[in-house]
């Protein structure tokens, strides 16, 4: 079940119910289900889903570039199109080794290629529209229950263009350290950075 988020606390509990009766009969079962860490997390503390709280969390790792690349090049195949050697390395780049970002420019890029070849205008003219969708299905969501200070902290943390310290996101801010250091704790929400 991809982004179980999405599901009703009542949904979740039904179906709880459901796989606990087969775990009862002793069947073999296996039910996976997919989504942000955080809103799975807030979806499994509803009463009813207990069950399911018992499930073994695996995180997903970024990919290496050679497997993002074997990834995008047999997806676009099975859809009778091929990405030529630049605009796979140009995919490649840009998805970071993020799963759900594969599967965007991936799928833009092949909707915007109007022959069989993916070319690397078709992923660059893919950018803004991804852009787009990760603010609205990924970001956002991830941000929108957040106080006010966490979204500074986050906003100045987006802002700076490599990694940087805690110290200087909190300078960025106008911030001591400490409370910076306290706010981003609490900010950070794993698959989403």
């Amino acid at each position: 079940m991809d982004e179980v988020q999405s599901a009703s606390p009542e949904q979740l509990r039904q179906l709880s119910e459901v796989i606990q009766h087969v775990a009862r009969k002793n069947l073999n079962i296996a039910f996976c289900f997919a989504g942000l860490p955080h809103e799975i997390n807030a979806l499994l503390e509803h009463p009813g889903t207990t069950f399911l709280r018992r499930a073994v969390p695996f995180s997903c790792e970024d990919l290496s570039d050679d497997e993002v690349a074997t990834i995008l090049q047999a997806t676009a195949k099975l859809g009778d199109k091929a990405f030529t050697p630049d605009a796979l390395a140009r995919a490649t780049q840009l998805c970071h080794g993020y799963a759900y970002l594969i599967q965007l420019i991936g799928s833009v890029a092949w909707l915007f290629s109007e022959t069989s070849t993916i070319a690397i205008e078709s992923v660059d003219a893919s950018v803004p529209l991804v852009i787009e969708r990760m603010g609205t299905q990924v970001h956002m969501p991830a941000v929108r229950s957040l106080p006010e200070r966490e979204l500074e902290f986050l906003v100045a943390r987006a802002q700076q263009e490599e990694a940087i310290t805690f110290g200087a996101i909190a300078e960025h801010m106008g911030k001591p350290v400490n409370p910076a250091f306290d706010t981003s704790a609490q900010a950070y929400q794993p698959g989403v950075d």
